[in-house]
């Protein structure tokens, strides 16, 4: 009897070993096929535009960045016209100085 029953435990541990050996190549084969199948990572839309088209990104910075500096520019630029307007009539109108008397 011990035997019979030794038998099965037996067949019984190569048949899960078997099934577990089954299962660990399944897992890998979708592991692979997840890492090589790359179009679900990144799952964000913006990333993976981020990702897949770095030039075009890098383009997009360089035109806001200009376009920052652009606005700055321009307001100072406002600005120092908007200070000569003020000034201008003071600096055109200021009265002229006559040498001090000998």
């Amino acid at each position: 009897m011990t035997s019979c029953t030794e038998e099965s435990l037996v067949l019984q541990r190569e048949k899960l070993q078997k099934q577990l050996q089954e299962q660990r190549k399944l897992i890998e084969k979708q592991l692979l096929n997840r890492v090589e199948g790359n179009d679900i990572y990144p799952r964000s839309v913006t990333m993976r535009f981020l990702s897949k088209r770095p030039e075009l990104v890098v383009k997009i910075l360089s035109e806001m960045v200009s376009l920052i500096v652009g606005v700055r520019l321009f307001r100072l630029l406002g600005t120092l016209l908007a200070l000569v307007k003020i000034l201008k009539p003071s600096l055109i109108n200021e009265p002229k100085r006559l040498p001090a008397p000998l």
